[in-house]
């Protein structure tokens, strides 16, 4: 049973993106979401991933590379940590990462 507003997490505002980086975090957003949906992510693992993508969203709003990719890292070893420890699967983990590559392509193809 997921527990009440882990998942539900409200988005930080992307206020000043390119359309294409909007896309990408959206994107990020919902892999998350649908992960603890179908059971693959632990919903309170979950929330914590989907506060580190609001901090990643702030933080390139306010045009903070550095920092947005720092916070990224986290969310990498954060993934490995949950996978490893059974939290999210090896499915659910493909899945989310494929959605973080993407960030990743759009902010280093500009």
């Amino acid at each position: 049973m997921r527990p009440t507003g882990t998942a539900t997490t409200a988005p930080a505002p992307i206020t000043g993106l390119p359309p294409d980086l909007q896309a990408a975090i959206a994107g990020v957003r919902a892999a998350i979401r649908h992960q603890i949906d179908i059971g693959q992510l632990d919903p309170y693992a979950g929330a914590a991933l989907l506060r580190k993508v609001n901090q990643v969203a702030r933080e390139l709003s306010e045009r903070d590379w550095t920092a947005a990719f720092s916070t990224g890292a986290q969310m990498w070893e954060m993934l490995d940590t949950y996978r490893k420890d059974g939290r999210l699967t090896s499915t659910g983990y493909q899945a989310i990462v494929a959605t973080l590559e993407k960030v990743h392509d759009v902010l280093t193809n500009r």
